[in-house]
């Protein structure tokens, strides 16, 4: 067995070693690997389990925060757009409204009164003689003055 070993040895260019092979004695075990090997691989092996889980959460809690920034980015440009599209509306109206109480200013005015009431009302101002006095001390009852103003 061991010579065809080095034969193979040969063959593929790598330099001959002899080998031998020790016979087992009867009262030796077979060689096996500790125990606390196997477990030590077992944990090496689910740390990087947890550490690629962790940074995959950690990954996808990122993205996901980005995503959510940019999503209230967005919705915030598009707030700002109606914004000044509503304040435009608002400077329209204001400057409407200034010009509707200039035209409604200018047909009540007191001389657009008057002239109302002379020409198309047929009436005239009141004279001072005109004026008669009510008095009202009570809110439920109505007392006339007379003539000479005494109740």
């Amino acid at each position: 067995m061991a010579v065809q070993s080095s034969n193979a040895a040969v063959r593929m260019g790598a330099p001959q070693r002899e080998t031998t092979v020790r016979p087992r004695r009867q009262n030796e075990k077979p060689h096996l690997v500790p125990r606390h090997h196997r477990t030590k691989r077992t944990r090496n092996a689910a740390a990087s389990a947890i550490r690629v889980t962790r940074i995959a959460l950690i990954c996808i809690t990122a993205f996901v925060m980005l995503s959510l920034l940019i999503y209230q980015r967005a919705q915030l440009a598009m707030l700002d757009v109606e914004s000044v599209r509503v304040q435009e509306q608002l400077t329209k109206s204001k400057s409407e409204t200034v010009r509707l109480e200039s035209i409604f200013n200018s047909k009540v005015s007191v001389e657009n009164v008057e002239e109302y009431a002379k020409n198309k009302l047929g009436m005239v101002k009141r004279s001072s003689y005109q004026v008669r006095f009510f008095l009202n001390d009570n809110s439920d009852q109505v007392v006339l003055a007379d003539k000479a103003g005494k109740p």
